[in-house]
């Protein structure tokens, strides 16, 4: 996010993102190709017409009252979590995990960085496991259970076309939600600045002349 508001970046069209093959790649794709930055757009646009900002990008409460706000009045936001080695063969339902947690239940796994984007939220029907220690076994009992909407970037035969539900505190992926708000681009608020980011004030002055075109 901090990149998106200090250097910018360009759209799909310009630079395709490239997710990978999920099918070779276990547990998780890796991108084809170098990791140049591009010089000039696959569709034939200027770099300097397609290069988007972001606002200062700031800090979602790790709350859930907040979260649903946040995603009801701003849409999607980003969020980053721990990835385990069984996130890589999820394929539906909602996910949580023993990976991580203390012993008897916790499992010992491999563990990673991720970063996703969070959409929304729901609740469903899901068979819990907890440890009983009156008899020192696993308890399987089925909660309505409220888990939030993510987007992956492994492609759409990963997971639910792409997508995944996760439990709530689980990972930290509630915990550490970025957001920000585009800017208009800057073709739109600086014609022939050539991808160089406009000032606060010049972005300010250009985007009331925008909105005032369209009341």
């Amino acid at each position: 996010l901090q990149y998106l508001n200090t250097t910018g970046a360009f759209t799909s069209t310009c630079h395709p993102y490239d997710q990978g093959d999920h099918r070779s790649h276990h547990p998780w794709p890796q991108p084809k190709g170098s990791q140049v930055c591009p010089k000039a757009c696959e569709d034939g646009e200027t770099l300097a017409k397609t290069k988007h900002f972001g606002t200062k990008p700031y800090n979602v409460p790790h709350n859930v009252t907040a979260i649903k706000l946040e995603l009801l009045v701003n849409g999607p936001s980003g969020t980053q979590m721990t990835v385990y080695s069984d996130f890589g063969s999820y394929k539906s339902g909602v996910y949580w995990t023993s990976c991580g947690l203390a012993p008897p239940l916790g499992t010992k796994c491999q563990a990673w960085g991720h970063a996703v984007k969070i959409l929304g939220w729901g609740h469903d029907m899901v068979n819990i496991t907890t440890w009983d220690n009156v008899t020192n076994s696993t308890k399987h009992t089925l909660q309505d259970t409220e888990y939030w909407i993510g987007a992956n970037s492994w492609s759409t035969d990963w997971g639910e076309g792409g997508f995944f539900r996760i439990m709530h505190n689980v990972v930290g992926f509630d915990s550490a939600i970025g957001a920000q708000h585009p800017l208009p681009s800057p073709s739109q608020l600086l014609p022939g600045s050539h991808g160089q980011r406009p000032s606060a004030e010049e972005q300010l002055r250009r985007a009331h002349e925008l909105a005032a075109r369209y009341q």
